[in-house]
């Protein structure tokens, strides 16, 4: 009995390592279909930047930085990130949860050296 479920595993195991990876779209697919969607909901201006295993693959920029004065926005346009650091900053806590690092359920002055007014 423990021989097969050993077998299963390792058939299992070996399934997974050699399912293909899923194509990325390519740069032309990615810029078609994002100025499709920015003239259906009438989007003026959107970077975007294609990230995979860790390697930036594309960075592309659409549109106006400033529709009223024909500025295009460009790929290092400097832009106003409003809440986009929530949302990094909840995905990164949560690495740390997954870590073991972090435990959401312990208050946060459990993880400081001093009491939070003497900081």
């Amino acid at each position: 009995m423990r021989f097969a479920v050993f077998s299963l595993i390792l058939l299992f195991v070996a399934a997974c390592e050699s399912a293909p990876k899923p194509e990325l779209p390519s740069s032309a697919d990615i810029t078609a279909e994002t100025r499709r969607l920015m003239q259906r909901e009438d989007v003026k201006g959107l970077a975007l930047a294609v990230v995979t295993a860790g390697e930036v693959r594309d960075v592309m920029s659409f549109g106006y930085r400033n529709v009223e004065r024909k500025e295009p926005l460009e790929t290092d346009t400097i832009m106003y990130g409003a809440s986009l650091t929530k949302a990094a900053f909840a995905y990164m806590v949560l690495q740390l949860v997954d870590e073991g690092l972090v435990d959401l359920d312990r208050p946060i002055a459990d993880y400081l050296d001093r009491p939070i007014p003497d900081y």
